[in-house]
């Protein structure tokens, strides 16, 4: 099933790249596109912006 969220942009607290994430009703954050963790393995971020509202209906 796919992961449901706002998305928003984040940087990775290991590498300092940014990575485009979804915050799930949980108040996690998840990478989009490469699982729980940015690509260089890090799985702390900062979310920066504001995040847009996703339609509980998407499919996304």
């Amino acid at each position: 099933m796919p992961v449901k969220g706002r998305r928003s942009i984040a940087i990775c607290r290991r590498c300092n790249g940014a990575i485009a994430v979804r915050i799930v009703s949980d108040g996690s954050i998840r990478p989009i596109g490469t699982g729980t963790h940015c690509s260089c393995g890090g799985d702390s971020f900062d979310v920066i912006g504001s995040p847009e509202s996703v339609p509980t209906d998407s499919t996304e």
